[in-house]
This record gives structure tokens, sequence and C-alpha cells, in this order.
């Protein structure tokens, strides 16, 4: 029996780009980005995000996109997909005023960085250094607590990384004056597995050691 327009627009096309988005993000090592639920970012169906995640707010985006077709193309079905968009809509703004998460210790600032390397430039072996030095500059000209620095900033799987070139020693220590001295950089690079992984120095603060952890529990800690 086939499925009615209802169930087209609010249930099988919503659920199938979902599912699309989802093997989207791991297929082939993934392409996470431009999921249909970042759109939610400022609306209503925001609050289903700490819910749900990203593919949560993609399926109610979906869905509230196929009621607004209802109502447009389908008589019979217009009262239905009004008070349904209502709900839907009025869950996510109540869901936005949740409070998930609490404030712990005192604030720490943070350094987000950008070296602007163009892609075609990135990857270039002729290029390392000097992508090394220009991270490093930027991080000795901020004086925040943590340091963060972009994806692929250190431009090499970790396994490969030289732990005691002198540049890759500035990123991720910064021994100056006295308010730098307990600042830590932190990168992302690549594992042999192509996970990502969180890269710092290590706790002793030998500049020679580099250290990894996975990027979740870098965040956690």
């Amino acid at each position: 029996m086939p499925a009615g327009d209802i169930a087209r627009a609010c249930l099988l096309i919503p659920a199938a780009w979902t599912l699309f988005e989802w093997l989207r993000s791991w297929v082939l090592t993934g392409f996470p980005w431009l999921s249909a639920g970042y759109a939610a970012t400022g609306w209503p169906t925001q609050g289903y995000a700490p819910v749900a995640g990203v593919f949560g707010a993609s399926l109610v985006t979906l869905v509230l996109a196929g009621m607004v077709w209802i109502m447009a193309r389908n008589r019979d079905g217009r009262a239905f997909a009004m008070v349904s968009f209502v709900a839907l809509v009025a869950a996510g703004e109540a869901l936005r005023h949740v409070e998930w998460t609490q404030p712990r210790g005192a604030p720490v600032s943070v350094a987000l960085l950008q070296g602007n390397i163009a892609q075609d430039l990135k990857f270039l072996p002729e290029r390392y250094a000097r992508t090394l030095e220009t991270y490093a500059m930027l991080a000795e000209e901020t004086r925040a607590k943590l340091i963060v620095l972009p994806e692929t900033a250190i431009p090499r799987f970790h396994d490969r990384i030289d732990p005691d070139q002198q540049a890759v020693v500035m990123v991720h220590q910064h021994r100056g004056d006295a308010g730098a001295r307990d600042r830590q950089g932190l990168s992302v690079v690549a594992e042999p597995d192509h996970q990502p992984a969180a890269v710092g120095p290590r706790p002793d603060g030998v500049g020679g050691a580099v250290g990894a952890q996975r990027v979740l529990d870098a965040v956690l800690e």
C-alpha cells in the first residue's frame, strides 16, 4: 500500500535524508559538515540539539519542512500539519531554555588561532617549517591561558611529528614572561588510523615530548 502524502513528507523523506546525513558523516572517513540540523542555530529547533544531536535537529527541521508542504498542498491534512508544527516548535523553544550544563571553576581565557594557510600550500613538505613558525608566532602574541589551533595546524600524522623541532616546541609550550608561564597550546593532528588526536606538552614540561589523547578526552578534562 503506497504511503500517503503526510507519511512521505513528514516521516519517510525526513528519515531518509537524516539517514543519508548520518552515513555521510562516517563513510570513507566521513564528511560531517553542512547537515540540515546546523540551520537550527538561533531558532526554536535548536532546543532539540542537546537531546538528539545535530541529526535529531536535522530530522525535526525536515519534518517541519514537510508539514509546511502539507499545509500548502494537502487540504485534508492541513489541520494536522498546523497543530503538529506548532507543537514541535513550542517544544523546541521550551528545550532552548533548559540549562543543560553548569559552570565549574574560574573562567579560563581561550584563544582560537587561524594561520590562514592556503589549502594548496598546507601539505607541501617544503612549506612545513614555515607553517609551524606561523603558528608559533601567533601563539606567542596571545596572552590566553589555553590556545587552540585548528585541525591540521601541524599538517602531519602524529607519529611523523619531530617533537624536538624548535617550532613544534614553540607552538605547544610557551615559557615567556611570568604571566604566560602556565599557558598551554593545544592542536589537532591525525593519528595513523586517521582518527583526530589533541596534542600538547607533556605534564612534566619537557620541551622534547609531545603527548596525545583523543579530542573528546581532552575537551572533557
